[in-house]
């Protein structure tokens, strides 16, 4: 795992996150490139989604008031259940990241990365 700039305009580094390795190949899992601010729009994440059955999406990332709201908005006018991690995500600025997630009710249900590992933790393991 390396590490990489959060960049907001020039060469101004806000910021460092972790960039993860490229995934492993034997796994096969898809890797969609996006070229629109919502992966439902230029990608085939939608039929692939229907296709394994997965109606419920968590979502997380970069930047909360752009790319993710786009996302989240797109999942839930398409039907599926959202859940935003807003402690997961973040904008150029906190104000902004406020804002966005203000105006995802109706869309998504918030909930902070703490409690949704405490969702998960109460499912039984499904690992051997």
């Amino acid at each position: 795992m390396g590490v990489g700039p959060i960049r907001s305009g020039g060469d101004q580094a806000e910021g460092r996150l972790p960039v993860l390795d490229p995934p492993d190949l034997k796994r096969r899992r898809p890797v969609l490139a996006k070229s629109s601010s919502s992966p439902f729009s230029s990608t085939t994440l939608d039929y692939l989604l229907r296709n394994m059955g997965i109606r419920t999406l968590i979502v997380m990332g970069l930047l909360t008031d752009q790319c993710i709201g786009h996302t989240i908005k797109d999942a839930a006018d398409r039907g599926y259940r959202v859940v935003c991690l807003e402690d997961a995500c973040q904008a150029i600025t906190p104000e902004r990241h406020g804002h966005a997630l203000a105006c995802f009710q109706g869309y998504a249900a918030l909930m902070s990365v703490a409690a949704f590992e405490g969702v998960l933790a109460s499912y039984p393991s499904t690992t051997s």
